[in-house]
């Protein structure tokens, strides 16, 4: 039988690096531009998109509150703004976008995938775990047997 050997990648990682200032809005800025163009695809009228895009600009300050400087991290060619975001630009950046503005301005039948899981462990209180999707509970149940 032959040998099929593997070549060893060798990968290049840069340290992650903190961006703020004037750099951190040109980011920013390309983020939302990134944004546009996903409403654009979505909508195909840029009036539309625009005020969409607006509307969830407007639905995550109210959720996070309106931060005056916030911190970019930069990390194999992706930015990251918060332990819970998806670092923007890939895939699931985008996924997750459309998703939310389908729940502002449906544009098509809502896919019911897991957005966000909140998952915690703590000596005070029930160990269990609730995944909700598009506001029904999916999986609920007691994680008791993880715990030492």
């Amino acid at each position: 039988m032959p040998k099929h050997h593997l070549k060893e990648a060798s990968v290049i990682v840069k340290a992650p690096r903190l961006l703020n200032g004037f750099e951190a809005r040109l980011v920013f800025l390309r983020i939302f531009a990134s944004i546009l163009r996903l409403a654009l695809r979505a909508y195909h009228d840029p009036l539309t998109a625009f005020m969409t895009s607006i509307a969830l600009m407007a639905k995550k300050q109210a959720i996070v509150g309106r931060i005056r400087n916030i911190r970019l991290v930069s990390s194999n060619g992706r930015y990251f703004w918060s332990i819970a975001s998806v670092g923007w630009p890939s895939q699931a950046f985008d996924d997750f976008i459309l998703n939310e503005m389908n729940k502002i301005r449906p544009y098509r039948a809502p896919k019911g995938f897991l957005q966000s899981i909140v998952f915690s462990i703590t000596s005070r209180c029930p160990s269990t775990v609730s995944i909700v999707t598009n506001g029904t509970s999916c999986l609920s149940g007691s994680i008791s047997a993880f715990r030492s």
